[in-house]
């Protein structure tokens, strides 16, 4: 018995949709672009460029809370600031409250392993 499976044809698969592959797909847009507006032939389409992702929307797992130089990102989306949320001040570091929270679990531990000293 053979199973029927659905087939999506496509020119590119992009496996991931995390800072790289999402840069790949642009690139490759923009260079399918520039290629057909020099008239090169064959004409080519940008459509048939896949990204697949294991997350239920693009950036689930990479790019939520990101702190990075938007310098990469200006060269590859032309005027990216007009829509990309990039107006929320950094206030505090996860790294530094990760670090407070385990100064203070140390220093509760060596409180009560003094305290048990103590009373032995």
């Amino acid at each position: 018995m053979t199973v029927q499976r659905e087939q999506l044809e496509a020119d590119v698969l992009i496996v991931g949709a995390g800072p790289a592959g999402l840069s790949c797909a642009l690139h490759l847009a923009d260079l399918i672009k520039k290629h057909n507006a020099a008239g090169a032939k064959p004409e080519l389409s940008a459509e048939n460029i896949y990204v697949l992702e294991k997350g239920r929307e693009i950036g689930a797992h990479q790019l939520s809370g990101a702190i990075m130089n938007p310098k990469a990102l200006a060269e590859l989306v032309l005027d990216f600031e007009k829509s990309a949320p990039l107006d929320t001040p950094v206030t505090d570091s996860a790294r530094s409250r990760q670090k407070r929270q385990a100064q203070r679990q140390l220093h509760s531990r060596l409180r009560i392993t003094r305290q048990s000293h103590r009373a032995s």
